[in-house]
Formats: C-alpha cells, sequence, structure tokens
C-alpha cells in the first residue's frame, strides 16, 4: 500500500515550487525590461542623428537618401534599403521602434533590423539600422554578460535562502 504524502511534505514542495516559479518570473521581467532599455537607447540614438541630418543637411540633398552616421536616413519609403522594404510594412506608426531579429528565443542573433518613422521640422522621415556582432560596441556585449552574470547570481541566491529557510 502506498504511504500517504505529509502535510509538511506537501506544504514545503508546495512553498519551493512558487519559490521557484517567482524567480523564473522576475528573471524574465529583468531579461524583458533590460532589452526594452536598450530599445529606448537605440531609438533616442536614431533620433539624434535625424535631428543631426536635419541640422547639417540642406533640403536639396535631403531628398535623395544618405547614410548618415550608419543611419539610412530618406523621405521616402522607397528610399529605404531593399532589406528593410522586405521585412517592415508600410505604414508605420510614426516615433515607434520597428526590430526584426531572426533568432530563436535564447539565442543572440546575428544581425537585427532598426525602423523608426520621425517627423523633424515637420519633415517625415524614415531612419533604419542594420547591426551585426561585427559593428556593435563591445560595451554593450561586456554590459550584457555582467547582467546575465548578476541575474544568474541573484536567481540562484534567492533558490537556495528559499531552499534553506523551507528545510
Amino acid at each position: 500500500m502506498k504511504s500517504p504524502l505529509s502535510l509538511k511534505l506537501s506544504v514545503t514542495l508546495a512553498f519551493l515550487f512558487l519559490g521557484i516559479v517567482i524567480v523564473i518570473a522576475y528573471s524574465a521581467i529583468s531579461r524583458h525590461f533590460f532589452i526594452l532599455g536598450m530599445d529606448n537607447i537605440m531609438s533616442a540614438n536614431m533620433e539624434r542623428a535625424a535631428l543631426s541630418y536635419v541640422e547639417t543637411t540642406s533640403p536639396e540633398l535631403r531628398e535623395q537618401s544618405h547614410v548618415f552616421n550608419g543611419y539610412a536616413i530618406s523621405h521616402q519609403w522607397s528610399q529605404q534599403p531593399e532589406m528593410i522594404q522586405q521585412l517592415f510594412e508600410q505604414p508605420l506608426s510614426k516615433n515607434q521602434l520597428y526590430k526584426y531579429a531572426d533568432a530563436p528565443m535564447f539565442s543572440r542573433p546575428d544581425v537585427i533590423y532598426f525602423l523608426i518613422q520621425l517627423d523633424i521640422n515637420n519633415e517625415r522621415l524614415f531612419i533604419s539600422q542594420r547591426t551585426t556582432i561585427a559593428n556593435a560596441s563591445k560595451l554593450i556585449g561586456e554590459n550584457i554578460k555582467q547582467s546575465k552574470q548578476l541575474l544568474w547570481v541573484i536567481s540562484s541566491g534567492v533558490i537556495v535562502a528559499l531552499t534553506l529557510i523551507i528545510w
């Protein structure tokens, strides 16, 4: 005959399971907000490049597509790089960053495409960038590595502490 599961063991396993679920959830939230922060930085950099482009380029020259500070900037959607036109559909919402990364959920993408439509001084501009591991800042890679390490240390510490408290 099978022995029944004791109440103490049931409560212990329930608390341990709940603690592990909470740690996993907070880790996922932390990852989400880290990526959101990086996207906000990219949006700000693209806007700064567009402002600088408008300030330094004459209106006649702005009618053509330009690569300016590493960003493809144009007035017309048709002037954007072909790959950008294939990956993203127009119309786009203004002031919203669009991103395409072809990679599985938990792996690092080789290439990320960014696109935003901005109105600068009543001029519609499309700004895009193709980012690869090769042209990404080494500082970003180090920050990501440190954030992951800290997240693993804290998550593991919380699980161990929870296990010890329950025990």
